[in-house]
């Protein structure tokens, strides 16, 4: 038995013990409070004895569930739950008799005590003889799901595939990307200088209007590339590879495109100089 399963006993005798303390601590409250005051103790008393009686008998009664057992453990854990949720009402209803001088009769108390040794002891040993071994734990089978992960696991064992022929794929796209790029970047550069040869407008003009239009293509490609980046990051994940293998593809994004921004660059300057 290992230490988990001594918790969840541990923790099963615990709700025993809550439910019934809640329980008895409820009625025995009620049934203390109703009028006339003076029998309150023979009604704590009574809610006691029921309670006990009523928890007790439940434990027999799991021996005829097939999921359930009895155990004296748990009927010892419903004893103390019911004993200590009177405890308050027991407390209050003795400060009321002492502070109106109401005597307990002795003959009452024996007999009330003789009545529960009688009951409560055949009904405890009678659990102690039945109670029932805790069930192991049945061993879990693979389930449908799992026999075909572990198929599934078997079969790729011998079809390997590496992070790089992963990213093999995403190359022709970014090629693609990049041919694009370059196409419309050029155009824009070569509409540039028309229109400043053509003196349709002034320099500062002209660079404030198409460095507008030049970055909103630069987030159009870069839009379009990182779609192309977490594609590429999602396959390496369902492979069980680090996705950060797909910063090699980010890396070479960049500086092409920094290297393309430059040489663009200088040769709109030297058309216009």
């Amino acid at each position: 038995m290992t230490m988990f399963d001594l918790i969840a006993i541990g923790m099963d005798k615990w709700q025993h013990f809550l439910f019934y303390g809640f329980i008895s601590f409820i009625i025995s409250l009620m049934m203390s409070l109703l009028p006339p005051l003076a029998n309150g103790l023979r009604r704590i008393s009574a809610v006691w004895f029921t309670l006990i009686v009523v928890s007790l008998l439940e434990e027999y009664r799991q021996l005829f569930l097939p999921d359930r057992t009895a155990e004296l453990l748990d009927g010892l854990a419903n004893i103390a739950g019911v004993s200590v949720g009177v405890v308050i009402p027991l407390f209050l209803h003795f400060i009321w008799r002492f502070c109106y001088q109401k005597r307990v009769r002795v003959r009452s108390v024996l007999s009330f005590w003789t009545i529960v040794i009688v009951v409560f002891t055949p009904l405890l040993y009678g659990l102690s003889a039945f109670e029932e071994p805790i069930p192991p734990k049945a061993a879990k089978s693979p389930s449908v799901v799992e026999t075909s992960a572990l198929v599934n696991s078997a079969s790729s064992a011998h079809s390997i595939v590496t992070p790089e022929e992963i990213l093999q794929k995403y190359y022709p796209p970014l090629e693609e990307l990049r041919d694009y790029a370059k196409n419309e970047m050029e155009q824009l550069a070569s509409e540039a200088v028309k229109e400043y040869k053509e003196k349709e407008m002034s320099f500062n003009a002209l660079v404030a209007a198409y460095i507008i239009q030049g970055n909103a293509l630069e987030k159009e490609i870069d839009e379009e590339f990182q779609h192309i980046y977490e594609n590429a990051k999602r396959a390496l994940q369902d492979h069980h590879y680090d996705p950060s293998y797909a910063d090699k593809l980010k890396k070479e994004y960049e500086e092409t495109k920094k290297a393309a921004k430059t040489n663009i660059l200088q040769k709109s300057l030297g058309e216009l100089f």
